[in-house]
């Protein structure tokens, strides 16, 4: 079960790198200000590295 949490956690991670990546490469607009969608990307990112981290010590205990 915690090793399917981490896939997870790190397929979200992985989710929101790619996009932060994709809308910093890109000169599209967006409907809402593009430097706080990029910060609240990260925000979410950085949420889910904490869970990659948690997860990951977990399992290293058991």
């Amino acid at each position: 079960m915690l090793y399917d949490q981490l896939c997870n956690e790190e397929t979200a991670y992985k989710f929101y790198d790619d996009m932060i990546e994709a809308i910093e490469g890109t000169d599209a607009r967006f409907a809402v200000d593009r430097e706080r969608l990029l910060s609240v990307l990260r925000t979410i990112r950085e949420d889910e590295a904490d869970g990659v981290e948690d997860v990951t010590e977990l399992m290293e205990r058991r």
